[in-house]
């Protein structure tokens, strides 16, 4: 996967909001404080920092060189407990069980398949035992984020690339716990989320799922 932030987080300190995901909100306390979080993608922060406020320490990975920029500075300049990587999943690589919980928000549409399948198996051994991961993602009801132009080439009927290793993938929640097989379902919900804008850009609406597993 290529694509990262920069451009739009460079014009938009709160390109995702500042408000946390509404499953983290809502469920939030069924993480273990006693270890460490990881925010998979933690982009500007809004997960991360809502679970520090509330006494977790986080771990972030993000490629968005940008958006650890500026959480560095935040975390430095009010002692924040929060670690950040400059990279993708694919290329961190903590000790195995270092996690009580994964947060992991809107990744997966921007993943192939290939990719998926190695989320969720490096997710297994970075999680502890009983370890929970927050998840969410587009479905194949979401028509907003689907490719229009002919840059990209469809894979097969749920997933498409544009040929420079950039990909865009549509699950519906049960297929997505197809490789997540050594996890049980503790939540599970899909349907349309609220309506939003990015910036200046056009108004949103998807339909995506949402989904907290535990580690077997």
């Amino acid at each position: 996967m290529n694509e990262t932030f920069d451009s739009a987080y460079i014009k938009d300190k709160h390109y995702f909001g500042d408000e946390a995901d509404v499953l983290l909100k809502n469920h939030y306390k069924l993480l273990n404080k006693n270890d460490k979080i990881l925010d998979i993608g933690i982009g500007q922060g809004r997960n991360a920092l809502f679970l520090i406020e509330k006494g977790f320490i986080v771990d972030g990975v993000d490629p968005s060189i940008v958006g650890i920029e500026a959480l560095k500075k935040l975390a430095y300049k009010d002692k924040l407990k929060l670690e950040l990587f400059n990279t993708d999943f694919k290329n961190f690589n903590p000790k195995e069980a270092e996690y009580s919980g994964i947060l992991i928000f809107g990744l997966i549409q921007l993943l192939s398949e290939k990719d998926i399948k190695e989320l969720a198996k490096k997710t297994k051994k970075m999680l502890n035992e009983s370890g929970l991961i927050f998840l969410t993602g587009f479905s194949k009801k979401d028509e907003s984020f689907k490719p229009n132009s002919s840059n990209w080439t469809k894979i097969n009927e749920y997933s498409y690339t544009d040929n420079n290793n950039n990909f865009r993938t549509f699950l519906d929640a049960d297929e997505l716990l197809k490789y997540f097989k050594h996890f049980n379902v503790i939540y599970k919900w899909e349907g349309l989320g609220q309506k939003h804008r990015h910036n200046d850009g056009p108004l949103e609406q998807h339909h995506y799922f949402e989904l907290i597993l535990q580690k077997q």
